[in-house]
C-alpha cells in the first residue's frame, strides 16, 4: 500500500519545539515527521541518519477498533453487528472470525477456534432449525459456529463435493451447495447432509472455480460466474427436488472485492458492480445503469437508495490522488444524487432497521477493505448524516 502523509502544523519560530495536534489521524500508533525549509523553499529528507526526526506516537483514537483488514463481513443491522473473518493491530499474519458491536465500538466475540485454511468464499450467516450459525468454507468442509459467541460447533462433510464453490439456505430448508460443476439440494441433520438431488451448470469450467450461488424468490437460485456474461436459472420445488434449469443473459459478478452482485427482494432487482447495472429477477431484463455514484457499496432495504462513492477503486493512491472523504447516495425513484461529507474514506456502506445511514470508515486513502498499512488498524464505523 502507498505511503500517505498530511500537514499538521507549520512552524514558524525557530525557538518553538513543541506542537499539540488537535485532530490527530484516525490510525493507531502514527508517525510524526519534522521537515525544515531553508530560504529557497527547498525541504529536509524525510529520514536523517545524525537527528531524530520522526516519532511514533502511542496514540489511537476511541472510534478505532483495531482492525487492520477485513477479508469477508456480514452486517446484522438490527443487532447493530457486523461480524467480519480479519486480522487485529499487532496480530501479525493470523486471522479469526469477529463479531463487532458498533453501537457499543466493541468487539463482543471471537471464535475459539480460528479457520486454519484460507478461502476466497465469504461465510455466512443462516438462521434455520439449527440456530443462528455462521458457516465458513474450510477446505472440503463447512465449519459450523454459534452465531452469538463464535464458539466452534462442528464441520458438515457434503461426501459427493469435491470442491465448495458457494452454498445457502433456501425459504424451504433445502441446503444448496455448488461445485465446479453441480448443484446439489440437501437435507441436514445436524452435522450430516444427505443429497436429495443435483443439477449440473456451467459445462466449460471456468480456471479457478470460484462459482457463485444466488437464492432468489420463486424457489429459484442462479448460479454464475464473474467471468460469465450468462448465469443458470435453476427451479427448486418445496421438497429439494430440482425442476429444471435454463441459462439466462444475467452475469453475477460476485467475486473478488472490486466486482459484487446486490440482490433487494423488496424491489426485485440485481445490482452488478462495477459496471453498475440493474436487472428485474422477473424478466431478468436490464432495468437501468447507475452513473452516480461510481463505486457502489450498499443499497438500502427496500432497494430504493443506493449508496457509495466517487473514489474510483482503480486510482492509484497518491497524497494527491483525488479521493475525497464523501459518501454519495442514489435515489432510483427520483434520480436525486446526494453528497454527504465524512469523516474518514467510506468503503462499506448500510442502513438500519430505522433507516439510519452507516459507513465502514479508513483514516487513510484506501481502495478495498482488505488493505493495511504497516500492520496499523484505521478502520472504524461512522454514521453519515
Amino acid at each position: 500500500t502507498a505511503y500517505q502523509e498530511y500537514s499538521v502544523k507549520i512552524i514558524t519560530d525557530r525557538l518553538e519545539n513543541t506542537f499539540i495536534d488537535n485532530a490527530p489521524p484516525y490510525l493507531e500508533n502514527p508517525f510524526y515527521n519534522l521537515y525544515v525549509y531553508n530560504i529557497f523553499g527547498n525541504r529536509s529528507s524525510a529520514f536523517n541518519t545524525e537527528i531524530t526526526n520522526y516519532w511514533e506516537v502511542d496514540y489511537k483514537r476511541p472510534e478505532l477498533f483495531g482492525v487492520k483488514k477485513i477479508d469477508f463481513f456480514k452486517i446484522v443491522s438490527d443487532e447493530s453487528l457486523l461480524y467480519f473473518y480479519g486480522g487485529l493491530t499487532g496480530a501479525g499474519n493470523q486471522q479469526n472470525l469477529f463479531d463487532f458491536n458498533y453501537s457499543s465500538n466493541s468487539i463482543v466475540a471471537e471464535a475459539n477456534i480460528p479457520p486454519g485454511v484460507q478461502t476466497e468464499v465469504p461465510f455466512k450467516i443462516i438462521e434455520s432449525e439449527f440456530g443462528k450459525e455462521l458457516i465458513m468454507v474450510q477446505g472440503l468442509e463447512l465449519h459450523v459456529y454459534n452465531a452469538v459467541d463464535l464458539s466452534f460447533k462442528y464441520s458438515i462433510d457434503p461426501e459427493v463435493i469435491f470442491t465448495i464453490d458457494d452454498f445457502g439456505l433456501d425459504v424451504n430448508g433445502n441446503w444448496i451447495v455448488i461445485d465446479d460443476d453441480n448443484l446439489f439440494t440437501f437435507n441436514r441433520n445436524e452435522s450430516l447432509m444427505e443429497v436429495i438431488s443435483s443439477q449440473n451448470h456451467f459445462i466449460e469450467h471456468q480456471g479457478g472455480g470460484n462459482y457463485t450461488l444466488l437464492i432468489i424468490d420463486n424457489n429459484q437460485v442462479l448460479v454464475g460466474h464473474r467471468n460469465e456474461t450468462t448465469s443458470f436459472l435453476i427451479e427448486i420445488n418445496i421438497d429439494g427436488t430440482i425442476e429444471g434449469s435454463s441459462e439466462i443473459n444475467v452475469p453475477i459478478k460476485q467475486g473478488f472485492t472490486d466486482s459484487k452482485t446486490f440482490y433487494n427482494e423488496l424491489d426485485g432487482y440485481l445490482l452488478n458492480i462495477p459496471d453498475n447495472r440493474i436487472y428485474s429477477t422477473q424478466s431478468f431484463e436490464l432495468i437501468e445503469t447507475v452513473v452516480q455514484p461510481y463505486n457502489i457499496s450498499g443499497i438500502s432495504k427496500n432497494g430504493t437508495m443506493i449508496y457509495g462513492t466517487d473514489n474510483y477503486p482503480s486510482w492509484q493512491i497518491t497524497d494527491t490522488s483525488l479521493h475525497t472523504k464523501e459518501a454519495v447516495s442514489f435515489n432510483r425513484n427520483t434520480k436525486e444524487v446526494k453528497t454527504y461529507t465524512t469523516i474518514g474514506y467510506p468503503l462499506i456502506m448500510f442502513e438500519d432497521n430505522s433507516g439510519r445511514l452507516f459507513s465502514i470508515s479508513s483514516g487513510l486513502k484506501k481502495n478495498k477493505i482488505g488493505d493495511n498499512y504497516n500492520d496499523k488498524g484505521d478502520l472504524f464505523v461512522e454514521e453519515i448524516n
